[in-house]
């Protein structure tokens, strides 16, 4: 514990009914003791007591209107000692910096036409104003007090707004009830100084995921993806959501709105939001691509490889979102459902 905090009042304990006036009381008697200047007043009043205020306000140098004050508040207060506590050591009577108008002027200019120039810039272009003036120049902490008392600041806080692209975008991760809204992303990975492109697909109701092994990021492989998913899929699609790469524009962009699919983008630097494709993302390089050989024997292989583990993650393997059931069945629960 700090110096400042009453240590014995957690050191003793709650014996009886009259703790928390004891502990007031020894607050209060801890209070006086620290205090100087509330004894030099307690003595003040004493002294004024048993010799007279004439005396008093002789021998100790005080006001005739100080001591009636202080003894106006030890008898207000009934006896009190902390009432002899000052409240603020703040002299009533303070010293303010004399400066040149000149240089008070020089500063608000130089904050005032050229932004926020700090204290030691402004300390040379000062040095040289000064001379010319035949005044006496001042340190740059000078300058930084000044600059601080004075508020010499004069643009508000910056603020930056998200650039309107014209396109939808969304701020938060779906949380839907219905199918047919999807989430697309890809998988770049790099093996043996070769680049491997997948592009992933997950509705993020029913957990029904597919994925194209691409040569590339073009969007022409984002919209084979889509129409696969879309010839696959059980449920109507309503919405896809992807990032903003380039693997989702252009041609994959066209299509959407050619058959009236809701096309909607996350914000730069957002991952969270597309958190259900980014999931099946590592799921997919974990399960999949980490354990896999067939990237030495062609595409081809790798292609059939990833078909085989689509069927199970979609027909066999269960997910916990779902109860422990696989998309198949939750499909087919929602199909005998309605």
């Amino acid at each position: 514990m700090g110096s400042d905090v009453p240590q014995l009042q957690y050191l003793l304990p709650k014996f009886n009914d009259n703790y928390t006036m004891f502990m007031k009381t020894l607050q209060n008697s801890c209070a006086f003791d620290t205090s100087d200047i509330a004894k030099f007043r307690l003595k003040v009043i004493e002294f004024g007591k048993k010799h007279g205020v004439i005396a008093a306000v002789d021998a100790f140098g005080v006001k005739r209107s100080t001591y009636f004050l202080w003894k106006k508040k030890f008898l207000v207060s009934q006896g009190r000692l902390t009432s002899l506590v000052p409240h603020s050591t703040r002299p009533k009577r303070i010293r303010h910096m004399q400066v040149n108008p000149h240089i008070l002027e020089f500063i608000k200019h130089i904050r005032q036409q050229y932004g926020r120039v700090g204290k030691q810039k402004i300390q040379v272009l000062l040095t040289t104003y000064c001379t010319n003036l035949g005044i006496t120049p001042i340190q740059a902490t000078t300058i930084g007090k000044i600059i601080k008392r004075h508020r010499y600041y004069f643009e508000g806080r910056k603020t930056y707004k998200r650039k309107h692209l014209g396109v939808p975008r969304t701020r938060k991760a779906p949380r839907e009830k219905t199918p047919g809204y999807i989430e697309m992303d890809s998988v770049i990975v790099r093996i043996v100084d070769q680049t491997h492109v997948f592009i992933t697909a997950i509705d993020v109701v029913t957990k029904f995921a597919l994925c194209l092994y691409a040569g590339s990021t073009k969007s022409k492989k984002a919209k084979e993806l889509l129409e696969l998913f879309i010839s696959q899929y059980h449920f109507t699609l309503r919405t896809v959501q992807t990032d903003n790469g380039s693997e989702f524009l252009g041609a994959f962009d066209n299509y959407c709105h050619k058959i009236g699919l809701e096309h909607v983008f996350t914000y730069p630097r957002s991952p969270r939001i597309n958190g259900g494709v980014e999931r099946f993302n590592r799921t997919i390089q974990e399960e999949f691509i980490d354990r896999t050989d067939s990237f030495f024997s062609g595409p081809a292989n790798v292609t059939s490889h990833l078909i085989n583990y689509l069927s199970w993650y979609n027909g066999m393997r269960p997910h916990q979102s779902l109860g422990m059931k696989t998309p198949s069945q939750y499909i087919q629960q929602l199909e005998s459902n309605m």
